[in-house]
């Protein structure tokens, strides 16, 4: 099924999928690579700690540098770390799952690299994975609020835990975005083992919403 002209996304047939999940899901089986070892031949690991050694001490800084290649992983011990863009086909994963005491944490209120205040993860690279973070604080007191926005095809969005994503008037957990533009094409995207909560749009207007996980 195709949306029609107007959408990069197909294979879906409703425009909307709302989805709120309080009860949370069980993280039990999580697994992360180690920095001695990563699938992929001639891929490499770089780590990133905000406050210990390791390769970089930020998400953002580890991205962007030129010695991270298409394939690469980053990842990314427990600790606070502000909203990033991933521009790159890249892994970057947390070493801990997002219901651990001590979790890798991602302020959407904080930014260093550019990407908007109110949201928190931005993936706009093909092939590129996110998982394992605790997303948090994604507000903003204008108009829109996300905790991750998807603007890129193969992408996998796997075991976050999102909340805390507030707005005036959309506030979304997680966010692919295909519509009104031939460049964002969200195909074959893999979103699975989420947990998103406390998603609240303020204003009382009919164009007001909140809601777990949007494709459009």
């Amino acid at each position: 099924v195709d949306w029609g002209s107007d959408s990069g996304c197909t294979g879906i047939d409703t425009k909307y999928v709302e989805y709120f999940d309080e009860a949370g899901h069980d993280f039990s089986d999580y697994s992360s690579p180690t920095e001695d070892s990563v699938d992929g031949a001639g891929d490499d690991i770089v780590t990133v700690d905000d406050d210990a050694d390791s390769d970089f001490d930020s998400i953002s800084s580890a991205i962007g540098d030129s010695s991270v290649d298409s394939g690469d992983t980053i990842l990314v011990a427990p600790g606070d770390y502000d909203s990033f863009t991933v521009d790159k086909d890249v892994t970057v994963v947390s070493e801990v799952p997002s219901d651990a005491t001590e979790t890798a944490s991602v302020n959407g209120s904080n930014s260093n690299d550019g990407t908007a205040t109110g949201t928190a993860i931005v993936v706009s690279a093909d092939g590129a994975t996110v998982k394992g973070f605790e997303v948090v604080e994604a507000i903003d007191s204008g108009e829109n609020s996300r905790g991750i926005d998807v603007y890129a095809k193969n992408v996998k969005i796997a075991s976050n835990s999102i909340h805390d994503v507030k707005s005036e008037e959309h506030a979304i957990g997680i966010f692919l975005y295909g519509k009104d533009s031939e460049d964002n094409d969200v195909s074959n995207a893999e979103v699975s083992n989420n947990k998103v909560y406390d998603v609240v749009a303020y204003d009382s207007g009919q164009t007001s919403r909140s809601v777990g996980v949007t494709l459009t």
